[in-house]
């Protein structure tokens, strides 16, 4: 129950706000798949995203330090979809093999990364996302908020298979002209453009 009111709270939020969902990917026919959120320039996006997930019919997952699905946090952070992650790597696995090894743990799965790793502005995304999704054989969704027209959009999936250099230009392509929170925050991989 207490799941389900967070969620809502999320859900309203993002109503009352006046934004809405547009997708380009039809979720009834994958189980598991990762979600890009590019743009990631604000806190606010978590807020957003969240609100945008209570409109579809699965859980969505992040990532986090292990250390906050503890207590006093724990309950909370799980119950919003978070999933522990050592990431001091303790076991000698790659965090990318962790993760991978999450899909193959699971029955369904959508997984919310973050390419650009921060919200600062990078010239180099983070790659763990496309060697994720390579491994488990999912696709790679790629999703922005666009904050000048208040609309989540979630564009085509991508099939990894095309190779890193293919994937990240459609995932480049994808992300050119979008409106994040803080434009001065947001730059593309310019090795892909």
């Amino acid at each position: 129950m207490f799941v389900w009111i967070i969620k809502k709270i999320f859900q309203f939020h993002f109503w009352i706000r006046g934004w809405t969902v547009v997708t380009e990917f039809d979720f009834s026919k994958h189980a598991k798949f990762i979600i890009l959120g590019g743009g990631h320039t604000t806190n606010w996006d978590f807020v957003y995203a969240m609100g945008c997930f209570g409109y579809f019919d699965f859980d969505l997952n992040f990532t986090i330090k292990e250390e906050w699905i503890k207590f006093p946090f724990g309950f909370f952070m799980k119950s919003l979809g978070a999933i522990g992650i050592d990431r001091a790597r303790k076991t000698g696995e790659k965090q990318t093999d962790i993760m991978a090894k999450l899909f193959t743990q699971r029955d369904k799965l959508c997984l919310v990364v973050t390419p650009e790793g921060t919200r600062k502005p990078v010239t180099k995304w983070k790659s763990g996302f496309y060697y994720i999704a390579q491994a488990a054989k999912i696709p790679i969704v790629p999703g922005h908020l666009d904050y000048k027209n208040k609309v989540a959009h979630i564009g085509r999936g991508i099939d990894p298979s095309e190779g890193y250099e293919e994937t990240m230009k459609k995932v480049m392509n994808y992300y050119k002209g979008i409106h994040p929170g803080k434009i001065e925050n947001f730059k593309l991989d310019e090795r892909f453009i």
